[in-house]
C-alpha cells in the first residue's frame, strides 16, 4: 500500500499524523458540503482509492470492488476508536480501477522511489481542481500487489 498526501513531497513519516490533522480540518473549515456533511464534532477525511491491475485480477474483476469497499469500511471503522478523542469519517470519494498498462508505467521494479514518484504524480493529476467538487479528495491511497523494492518498502511516503 503506497500513501500520498494531497500535496506532492509534503509529507513525512513522523509528521504524517498530524499533516492529516491539519487537512482534516482545513477540509472541514475550508468547505462543507451537504452531501458530505460533517456533524458539529466530526471530521471528514475523503479518500481516492487508486488500485492498479495486479489488485483487480488477484481478486476478480466481479469481487475487486466489494473487497475494496470493505477494506476501507474497515478502515472508517478503526477512525471511530474513542480512543482518538474525535469522530473521523474515512469517506471514499473516488476509485480508480487502473488497467494493465497504465499499471505497469507506475510501478518500476527494483525501483521504489521512481514508482512511488510515479504513483504520486498520478494521485496529484486525478485531483480535482474545485475543492467543491463530488470527487475532491484530501488523501489517495494506491493499492498494488506488484513488488516494487525491497522488503518493508510497503506503506512508505516520499519524504523530504
Amino acid at each position: 500500500m503506497v500513501l500520498c498526501s494531497r500535496v506532492m513531497g509534503e509529507p513525512d513519516v513522523p509528521g504524517m499524523l498530524d499533516l492529516l490533522t491539519q487537512q482534516v480540518n482545513q477540509t472541514v473549515h475550508r468547505r462543507r458540503r451537504h452531501r458530505r456533511d460533517a456533524g458539529e464534532d466530526d471530521y471528514n477525511i475523503e479518500i481516492l482509492l487508486g488500485v492498479d491491475d495486479s489488485v483487480v485480477r488477484f481478486h476478480g474483476k466481479e469481487h475487486v470492488q466489494n473487497y475494496l469497499l470493505t477494506l476501507m469500511n474497515i478502515v472508517n471503522e478503526i477512525y471511530h476508536d474513542e480512543s482518538l478523542g474525535v469522530h473521523i469519517n474515512v469517506v471514499l470519494v473516488r476509485m480508480i480501477m487502473l488497467g494493465y498498462a497504465k499499471s505497469i508505467s507506475l510501478i518500476e521494479r527494483g525501483n521504489p522511489s521512481r514508482s512511488l514518484e510515479n504513483v504520486c504524480r498520478w494521485a496529484f493529476v486525478q485531483q480535482k481542481g474545485d475543492t467543491d467538487h463530488a470527487e475532491h479528495h484530501d488523501h489517495a491511497i494506491f493499492l498494488t500487489r506488484q513488488g516494487f523494492g525491497p522488503t518493508g518498502m510497503q506503506g512508505k511516503a516520499p519524504q523530504d
